[in-house]
């Protein structure tokens, strides 16, 4: 503020020039347009790497969507919920992952790194500490982890990083304070983190020290196709979400949210791996209504970015016999270039 003199202090100085830094970071992950960010979570199909001359032909129809936006996923690995050892994984490699970058450079599409562990015959939100796992040691060497991502980002003018996926049972460690403080020394850019559904952002200690609160959202969507039934669900969820956020002053962001293509998705829209085991049959239909409630529902101004799990490097995945996630070559694919795109031929309103 300015002394009795009208001359600027060195403390108003500083807070002029913090301003306008906050200004350029929340900018350096907004759309040229004004526009929320939107797009998909970039995954590398088995058959075609995100560094074979096809992954870059696959982003370019993501691109065609109307999306602006990728994230992209980078695997950290712990061998068994019961042990402390976590390392890099070699499901994506260095090359894969810095040609992806680039083709979604090239594409003019801003890009989000979100770091995951994969966890054998487990899931990352079941790692707990305690006498198997010690969480000095554990986040000691997350920390080393999380910076070799934090330099690439740095390096490569990433978006934003993700500091942590739906770890869901260390989400109260209060070392989560030391670390981002330390990933803020290495990684100027936008930092968040993806908490698993609503409880988790609630039960999240470090969102004060983030930019912005990140959800993955797939909360059960009831047992009829009738859209209206659905879009009640969906609006049920956001209404949590947003009491959930309204007093951390932060952006909202939907990292995931998404659906299998398969009969019974409805009821548990996460657990793609029950439906694959009971033999899902494949229903297209069931994703393209649930994406359109769902994409209709988020265009809210509180909510900041919309990411859609899944689309892969391979052009060609996905189809109306497929039953995963992806809406590649399914008519959940139309409902995006529709409604992201402006493209709604064809598409009944």
């Amino acid at each position: 503020m300015m002394n009795m003199d009208g001359v600027f202090t060195g403390a108003s100085i500083k807070r002029v020039v913090m301003i306008a830094l906050t200004a350029l970071m929340l900018s350096s992950c907004s759309n040229v347009s004004g526009k929320p960010l939107h797009g998909f979570t970039f995954l590398q199909d088995s058959k075609i790497t995100l560094d074979n001359p096809l992954s870059r032909e696959s982003l370019r129809r993501m691109k065609q969507t109307g999306a602006n936006a990728v994230v992209l996923v980078p695997f950290l690995r712990q061998s068994k919920i019961s042990s402390g050892e976590i390392g890099f994984s070699d499901a994506v490699t260095d090359h894969q992952l810095l040609t992806a970058i680039d083709n979604a450079r090239r594409l003019n599409l801003k890009v989000i790194l979100k770091p995951q562990i994969l966890v054998k015959y487990g899931w990352a939100g079941d790692i707990r500490f305690g006498s198997d796992v010690d969480e000095e040691r554990w986040f000691v060497r997350y920390h080393d982890l999380l910076s070799y991502y934090a330099r690439l980002a740095q390096r490569e003018h990433v978006d934003a990083l993700v500091i942590g996926t739906e770890l869901t049972g260390i989400e109260t460690s209060q070392r989560w304070h030391g670390l981002i403080a330390d990933m803020r020394k290495i990684y100027r850019g936008r930092l968040t983190y993806a908490a698993h559904d609503v409880e988790s952002v609630k039960r999240f200690i470090a969102w004060k020290d983030l930019d912005a609160v990140s959800v993955n959202l797939y909360p059960k969507l009831g047992d009829s196709m009738d859209p209206a039934l659905i879009r009640e669900h969906v609006e049920a969820s956001l209404a949590e979400l947003k009491q959930a956020t309204q007093n951390l002053s932060r952006p909202v962001w939907v990292l995931e949210v998404g659906i299998p293509s398969a009969e019974g998705a409805l009821r548990t829209p996460w657990d793609w791996y029950r439906l694959s085991e009971e033999g899902a049959k494949p229903d297209p239909e069931v994703q393209n209504i649930a994406i359109r409630q769902w994409l209709k529902a988020l265009e809210k101004p509180w909510i900041d970015a919309v990411f859609i799990w899944c689309w892969y490097s391979d052009p060609y995945a996905g189809g109306i016999d497929n039953n995963d996630y992806t809406l590649q070559n399914k008519p959940a694919e139309k409902q995006v270039n529709c409604l992201w795109g402006g493209d709604c031929i064809g598409i009944r309103q």
